[in-house]
């Protein structure tokens, strides 16, 4: 036992104007990230799918940001002053640990771990981290747990970091009392019990502590170990912001724009993720720019939204790196260009995000940025799908069914469609039903495929309200309903269902379905129909040019759309033409020619 502590405290003076960052600078981003990568983000990873929606700041923090609160450690910690002396600092340090101080060794441990004062060696920060823990040191418990569960120094031991947390947060350490609980939460040492990770979460939030009020929020707003409550979430939330822990103002501002926990309010959301962002949180950034993208609270700008993307994407930020990668592929705030596509969405994809590896396969697979090669797109189809990434296992699928780099194998289509379709992917669950609408690797079933289509049409897939109309109009596998299939078709083709504008063209140009014959009605949609380039549609078109029907005649109109029909293999568009072109050939005045008097008869 040491008799003496001014040698630490002078250590401490010395050393004041860095280290009050006490957790802070400890780089253990990898362990965090294990620490939580399983099933407390899985919901939110769900909800939460980018570029579509806006980023969980949770649900990021989670899987990749640094969560130690930045704030002085007020308990061993004097004020920090202006000037300090690192390596002065390490040799009242090492003095201090002679006397066996266990602060001293668990700051010296501290500055080994991140290299101040002393060339950067984690077996050295292990050694004495564990010097200090051995004494009961909650600190020092704490920070030789958190290296064993990351690996740094020392081998994993996710066991052991369980049984440090647990002292650490029995010794009333906020911090130890937050691992605590999220390793009850993830199951990493010791069995998965959210009402545990609960009550640890709850004791680290009672002391103020950010990070825990910050995870708290999160077991709130997911229903983990608690009964689901958004508006306590928010409390938490608010909480943890307040105290400046930016993750939290993001998170804070993710649930007011998503309107949970708290009526919507994006114009608040955007000065919360301003606040975040102000100090480089990455996820505050990304949303950012998607509200300038998409115009929420404040003005439409995809310029702006870019630039904000490219901060955030700097980063490491795989939402944002997915973003630019859409940004640029679509020509959004930027010029088009898919070779830089494909650069952000393989930033992501090496990261082992899944919506970067299935956008790549996309890419491969169309030729975008890259020459088609199937076969480097199944591989990052197959890479993203095996990972639950709903668009890798629609693309899978129809690969399969088409038999692109590989056989037709219907079967194995419909496996990934499925997958995909039970994930929420709309296009696969119209897929899926048009499967067992025709009986294709599946047993035919007309009461699956309205099942699927309307599973789709819900979710506003105008595909699948179209095929869920025609079900309906048909009688098939649903009790005729006509009323209810025009409404399905109207509802396609405001989306600009091509299929269900010329079903509604033809409907008001015969008078089906107990509609009134109206000509305008007709023209609208034919025309809606026929600019998209839908043969028929063009035709039909044609052919009202000529006769007049709903509008004016002009054959010149008439030969416009038979042309562009014809072109687009319609066989009667062809004929059509040729008659009009002859007709009004037939139709131009002959006259003779002039005659001279050398050619006059002599009489």
């Amino acid at each position: 036992m040491f008799k003496d502590n001014s040698t630490l405290k002078i250590g401490l003076y010395a050393k004041s104007g860095t280290l009050y960052f006490f957790v802070q600078r400890m780089a253990l981003v990898a362990g965090i990230s294990w620490l939580v990568l399983g099933s407390l983000t899985e919901k939110a990873e769900a909800s939460t799918d980018v570029p579509t929606q806006l980023e969980s700041s949770a649900a990021s923090v989670f899987k990749n940001a640094d969560p130690f609160f930045k704030q002085p450690d007020s308990e061993s910690l004097p004020q920090p002053k202006a000037n300090f002396n690192e390596k002065e600092a390490v040799k009242w340090f090492k003095m201090a640990t002679e006397d066996g101080d266990p602060e001293a060794e668990k700051n010296l441990g501290w500055m080994y771990a991140n290299g101040i004062g002393v060339v950067k060696d984690d077996r050295n920060a292990v050694f004495w981290f564990r010097k200090s823990a051995e004494q009961g040191n909650a600190k020092g418990q704490l920070l030789l747990g958190v290296m064993l569960l990351t690996g740094r120094g020392t081998g994993k031991d996710p066991v052991e970091a369980f049984e440090l947390f647990k002292k650490s947060a029995e010794l009333g350490d906020s911090f130890g009392q937050c691992f605590l609980g999220c390793l009850f939460a993830t199951g990493l040492g010791v069995a998965v019990d959210e009402k545990e990770a609960v009550k640890w979460l709850q004791k680290s939030a009672g002391q103020g502590n950010p990070l825990g009020s910050f995870l708290l929020g999160f077991m709130y707003a997911s229903g983990k170990g608690v009964e689901k409550d958004d508006f306590k979430a928010m409390e938490l939330y608010r909480a943890a912001a307040n105290k400046g822990y930016a993750p939290a103002q993001g998170e804070y501002g993710w649930m007011l724009a998503s309107g949970r926990g708290a009526d919507k309010d994006d114009d608040e959301a955007l000065q919360w993720y301003h606040r975040a962002a102000d100090q480089g949180d990455a996820v505050a950034e990304n949303n950012i720019g998607w509200a300038y993208k998409e115009g929420l609270g404040v003005k439409k700008n995809p310029v702006e939204a870019v630039k904000w993307y490219l901060k955030s994407a700097a980063s490491g930020n795989t939402k944002a790196q997915n973003n630019l990668g859409a940004a640029y592929l679509n020509g959004e705030g930027t010029e088009k260009n898919e070779v830089e596509a494909m650069k952000w969405y393989r930033h992501a994809a090496d990261q082992g995000d899944s919506y970067g590896q299935a956008h790549i396969g996309i890419m491969y697979r169309n030729g975008e940025g890259v020459p088609v090669d199937y076969a480097e797109a199944l591989k990052w189809l197959r890479m993203a799908a095996e990972k639950g990434n709903d668009e890798g296992q629609y693309c899978l699928g129809l690969m399969y069914a088409r038999g692109e780099g590989l056989e037709k194998d219907p079967e194995e289509a419909a496996v990934w469609l499925r997958l995909a379709a039970e994930n929420g992917n709309a296009d696969a669950q119209v897929e899926l039903g048009l499967l067992y609408l025709h009986g294709t690797g599946v047993k035919q079933n007309d009461g699956e495929a309205i099942a699927w289509f309307r599973t789709a049409a819900d979710q506003g897939n105008d595909d699948g309200q179209a095929n869920l109309a025609w079900m309906y109009e048909c009688g098939r596998g649903v009790e005729k309903n006509v009323a209810e299939a025009i409404r399905l078709y109207r509802e396609a083709a405001t989306q600009n269902n091509v299929y269900s504008q010329y079903k509604l063209a033809e409907a008001y140009a015969n008078g089906w379905w107990e509609l009134d014959k109206d000509d305008d009605e007709a023209l609208q949609w034919y025309q809606r129909a026929a600019d998209q380039g839908h043969v028929e549609a063009q035709y039909s078109l044609g052919s009202r040019y000529e006769k007049g029907a709903g509008v004016a005649k002009d054959n010149e109109e008439a030969k416009r759309w038979y042309r562009k029909a014809a072109e687009g293999g319609s066989s009667r568009a062809r004929a059509s033409l040729t008659y009009l072109e002859m007709k009004q050939a037939a139709q131009k005045p002959t006259f003779a020619e002039p005659v001279t008097l050398d050619l006059l008869p002599k009489w």
